[in-house]
């Protein structure tokens, strides 16, 4: 729901008339939406207790002018089993190292890590000559 409130936003702000200035040589989009699916990796001592997670990130940008633009970015991390959770289920564990469920068997227990994020940015685009060139 909240990837489609950024859509919605970036929709209005063009219906609302925040118009760009007009394009000239070097051409700008106005308005651009990306969708970037990633995996990460934990790396370091982060890898012991952490898998690995799926991130989706949409990004949308609108041109104030040439050079100026404003962005709006939300990410959804969905990430595999938490390992080493002694530190966090220790005090639930009897002294066979079991949770135990309220029938009296044994339970079994995975954590999972999920997360998001959002961010708003204002940017400002900075041309090199012949940028476009090989040369």
């Amino acid at each position: 729901m909240r990837i489609l409130s950024a859509l919605w936003l970036a929709a209005a702000a063009t219906c609302l008339g925040l118009r760009t200035a007009p394009l000239s040589a070097q051409e700008v989009p106005r308005i651009r939406i990306h969708v970037a699916p990633s995996i990460e990796v934990p790396l370091g001592a982060w890898r012991a207790d952490y898998g690995n997670s799926a991130k989706v990130r949409v990004r949308g940008d609108v041109s104030l002018s040439l050079r100026d633009y404003v962005w709006a970015e939300y990410g959804a991390r969905f990430s595999g089993g938490v390992r080493n959770t002694d530190q966090i289920l220790g005090f639930l564990m009897n002294e066979d190292g079991y949770i135990m469920g309220n029938d009296g068997s044994p339970a079994l227990v995975r954590l999972e890590g999920r997360g998001s994020s959002a961010a708003l940015g204002y940017g400002r685009r900075f041309w090199l000559k012949n940028a476009h060139s090989l040369a």
